[in-house]
């Protein structure tokens, strides 16, 4: 009898340490992957470069005096120079812009 409470004891202990071992396993996993997050958070976003040329075209572009005027019209979306200048780092991005990307 006292052998069987023993295993019995020895069992519940072997379970229990089981459960601790898995709630340290799944928290560590959970640090890891919010690590992994915030790192991923942390890396700027990948940027292309242009070449001078290609540049140059992008200012001139952009430069126009007429806001409105039509660059591209494709999928019936118009995009006006203003519809350009929302892809500068500060602006909001235009939802004309946004559709003819996606569509």
């Amino acid at each position: 009898m006292l052998l069987e409470l023993a295993h019995t004891k020895l069992s519940l202990c072997q379970k229990e340490r089981q459960t601790v071992e898995d709630d340290m396993m799944s928290r560590l996993r959970l640090n890891l992957q919010e690590s992994h997050i915030q790192e991923t958070l942390d890396d700027p976003p990948p940027t292309l470069a242009l070449r001078g040329d290609h540049m140059n075209q992008v200012n001139a572009v952009l430069s126009g005096s007429n806001m409105v005027e039509c660059l591209s019209e494709r999928y019936r979306i118009r995009i006006c120079r203003s519809d350009l200048c929302t892809l500068e780092p500060t602006a909001w991005l235009n939802d004309e812009v946004r559709q003819a990307l996606f569509k």
